[in-house]
């Protein structure tokens, strides 16, 4: 995320959110009840509620109340969208799944702030990334929600964001409508061409699957690479929306080589084989060819026996079915209430009536017709995804927020009274700190995010407290959000590279001290006395600018040093270095080191081989293999 504007704060969610909170007390009567299938996944709304007594779901159902934001933890209902805002409940309370994590408010941000940030892509993108559980029950963990940062603006500028956002949105209800009574043509000409495709004749008299289609084709199932560049392979809710969603992909390692009959094709019939007992079998018709979007192990392709006599806008129409899908659905397996699979045996052996190739061309052409009054649903996604990048980033607002900045600077005060009183630490916003940091000079270039933070609070400690020094642990005592709940090891990692380039003075020093680098270094440390001042003297040698070389060095970085002015770390790479995310099965057994996306360095695990890698404690954050175990 870019610089935060004036009066905006980045805090965790948890700094301004309750994050299931629990009933504190008893009630009588109807409540609403909320179960998983009731929320639109497209327009994040609770549609179907239902109204249940207190007595029947007090026990074992989540609570929440007015104006609480519901958010889907397992998959793939988190990833299909499903979130929302309590709204007109029954009594005011409500209850729904467990599969929900439900976030309150405080005074500091409104619901509907919070819900339109988690419900971008990016952060669903994100939460999936943090997935803990077996295949098919999968669930994003509280503490992912409770860490996650979210931007603060004050309140005034949220309600008028949100104004947007709703007209937006609004506009794209209307727009939707209007596609729906276009497209609710398609089923209906269905039915007077050809009747209910399972109901017409018996099962005897139908065609299996088996006799048109050749086979199902599936990808492979690939785990997520952020540095990917070349492929991404595609998501279950790609297939999720009655249209294909080129967007709900992810990137997958730049080293691996798809075969080509993985490429996801102009005229490709995709099937979701794994999905809601609601959405398993959803089918979509790709209108174009995409050369870097892949098929997954959960989407799988038609292959017809005889393409030439297969009309694919029929057979999508023929898949989207109701018959057809509660057919699919009632044929689908699996323990978990929420994603369910259906086996290619299973699929091909269900019976339907099938059209002759002219009666498909006909009627083919009469959606190609229709199809063409409706807009393009990826171009709508598309155009509400940058709109709510410039929402979070207060570019949107950026006009209003000129011709308000008495009132904002107001409420920001108010709301930073609230945040402090409450607990919450604030941190000088980034902008300025850059201010600060781009008087120095120019060893600044090679410090990533959390050591240019750390060094801006370095230089905010109290000059003659102590004479100007600081130890580790008081440092790490004294430290500020974001960089509070940074584990000692990491600041400790940070300090030896300030002190390499000369930003800050180890001045002593124990013989076979610990810490990220095998030399003894300085527990003691203080600013530089003059702006010009080096680390190393003539009778004090360098010792953490050396060993901070050699640390480098080891990494595969290419290396040029000068001891009477800078260390300067070349971009160019000699050596590449395998990087490992979690999740992924260890390939040798070791010790693994977590490595952020800017070169930070977190704690070191001990991995066998074959065994899964953890979650990372750095945001982005990867592994490096250290050390090989025999």
């Amino acid at each position: 995320m870019t610089a935060l504007p004036e009066h905006w704060h980045l805090l965790r969610i948890s700094d301004v959110c309750q994050l299931n909170p629990r009933l504190k007390t008893l009630h009588e009567g109807d409540v609403t009840f909320v179960p998983m299938a009731a929320i639109d996944e497209q327009m994040g709304e609770i549609v179907e509620p239902e109204v249940r007594d207190y007595s029947e779901v007090r026990k074992g159902f989540t609570p929440f109340v007015e104006n609480d934001v519901l958010f889907a933890k397992i998959t793939p209902c988190m990833q299909n969208g499903k979130a929302a805002i309590a709204r007109n409940l029954v009594n005011g309370l409500g209850f729904g799944s467990t599969e929900f994590h439900i976030l309150r408010t405080s005074p500091v941000v409104l619901p509907e702030w919070l819900f339109s940030f988690v419900r971008r892509p990016e952060f669903r993108r994100a939460a999936e990334a943090a997935f803990t559980g077996t295949a098919g029950q999968q669930r994003v963990p509280p503490d992912f929600l409770a860490y996650s940062k979210i931007p603060i603006p004050p309140l005034s500028e949220q309600r008028r964001i949100v104004e947007i956002l709703n007209e937006t949105r609004d506009i794209r209800r209307l727009r939707q409508q209007a596609d729906q009574l276009t497209t609710q043509l398609i089923p209906a000409i269905f039915e007077e061409m050809f009747g209910d495709p399972i109901g017409n004749l018996p099962s005897s008299e139908r065609t299996p699957l088996s006799e048109f289609v050749a086979e199902m084709k599936g990808g492979k199932s690939l785990g997520e690479d952020p540095s990917g560049t070349r492929h991404r392979v595609v998501k279950v809710s790609a297939v999720t929306w009655g249209q294909f969603q080129p967007d709900e992909s992810k990137y997958v390692n730049d080293n691996y080589e798809p075969p080509l009959e993985h490429y996801v094709r102009k005229g490709d019939l995709l099937f979701s084989r794994a999905n809601t007992v609601e959405l398993v079998g959803a089918t979509v018709l790709v209108e174009r060819s995409y050369p870097d979007i892949l098929l997954s192990d959960k989407i799988w392709r038609f292959v017809w026996k005889q393409p030439e006599n297969v009309d694919p806008r029929y057979m999508l129409a023929l898949f989207q079915h109701p018959s057809v899908r509660r057919e699919i659905s009632n044929n689908a397996t699996g323990t978990g209430g929420s994603m369910k699979n259906i086996s290619k045996g299973k699929l091909m052996s269900i019976r339907v009536t099938l059209a002759d190739p002219e009666q498909q061309r006909q009627f083919g052409k009469k959606v190609e017709e229709i199809s063409s009054l409706c807009l393009d649903a990826a171009d709508d996604r598309r155009l509400t995804q940058s709109l709510l990048a410039y929402a979070f980033s207060g570019e949107l607002t950026a006009e209003w927020r000129e011709s308000h900045q008495e009132q904002l600077a107001l409420e920001a005060a108010e709301r930073d009274e609230w945040l402090l009183q409450n607990g919450v630490k604030l941190s000088i916003p980034d902008q300025q700190m850059q201010d600060r940091l781009d008087q120095t000079d120019g060893r600044l270039a090679e410090l990533n995010r959390e050591q240019r933070k750390l060094l801006e609070q370095i230089q905010n400690l109290e000059p003659n407290e102590n004479r100007g020094t600081f130890t580790l642990s008081s440092l790490v005592s004294s430290l500020d959000e974001p960089l509070d709940s940074l584990p000692v090891d990491a600041v400790r990692r940070h300090l030896d590279v300030l002190a390499a380039r000369g930003l800050i003075k180890a001045i002593s020093r124990r013989a076979g001290a610990g810490g990220s680098v095998n030399v003894a270094f300085g527990n003691l440390y203080r600013q530089p006395l003059r702006e010009d001042q080096i680390v190393g003297t003539a009778d004090e040698p360098d010792y953490q600018r050396l060993s901070e070389l050699d640390r480098l060095s080891r990494q595969g970085r290419s290396i040029s040093a000068s001891f009477s002015n800078t260390l300067e770390l070349s971009d160019s790479l000699d050596i590449k270095v395998e990087k490992f995310k979690a999740g992924q099965r260890a390939p040798i057994s070791g010790w693994y080191q977590e490595v952020g996306p800017f070169g930070e360095f977190g704690r070191t695990v001990k991995i066998e081989k074959g065994k899964i890698l953890p979650p990372t404690t750095l945001e982005d954050g990867s592994y490096i293999r250290k050390e090989v175990i025999e």
